[in-house]
């Protein structure tokens, strides 16, 4: 995993939107996303539940355990 996908993924939770979180980086959603897929790829776990009709995501507990070692990591 990397450093940009570990910043998105703690931009979305943070705004917890795809949309602000990309604005917030400066890049496109189909980016911020396809960096979230390849997070969730490289950690064989879904970190964030996705909802159509939903806006805001909400975090699995994979998602939650690995929100606070990317915290540790970000310090």
């Amino acid at each position: 995993m990397t450093h940009l996908e570990i910043e998105a993924f703690l931009a979305i939770c943070k705004h917890k939107t795809i949309s602000k979180a990309a604005a917030e980086l400066f890049i496109s959603q189909s980016t911020l996303s396809e960096r979230l897929k390849t997070l969730e790829g490289k950690l064989n776990h879904t970190l964030l539940l996705r909802h159509k009709g939903i806006r805001e995501i909400t975090l699995t507990p994979e998602g939650h355990t690995f929100y606070n070692l990317a915290l540790q990591y970000q310090e």
